[in-house]
């Protein structure tokens, strides 16, 4: 994935995050951790196994913002 369409990717992600699960990343990001153990904080947050949290995630975040940041 070229680094624009990552960033892209990043800023809807956090976005998303704050809009349906308020502060958790200023929780999560409060404490020094190790990357997988960050991702599988927020996926436990959202409700999803790891293995399959960012398949899932990403329709979550097309769904979500074409109903304009509403719940689908």
């Amino acid at each position: 994935m070229p680094w624009c369409t990552c960033h892209v990717h990043g800023y809807w992600l956090t976005r998303y995050i704050e809009e349906t699960r308020p502060g958790l990343l200023k929780d999560v990001l409060s404490q020094r951790t190790q990357r997988k153990e960050l991702e599988g904080k927020i996926a436990t947050a959202d409700g999803k196994e790891l293995g399959v949290f960012w398949e899932e995630m990403d329709r979550e975040l097309v769904a979500h913002f074409k109903h304009g940041g509403k719940a689908a």
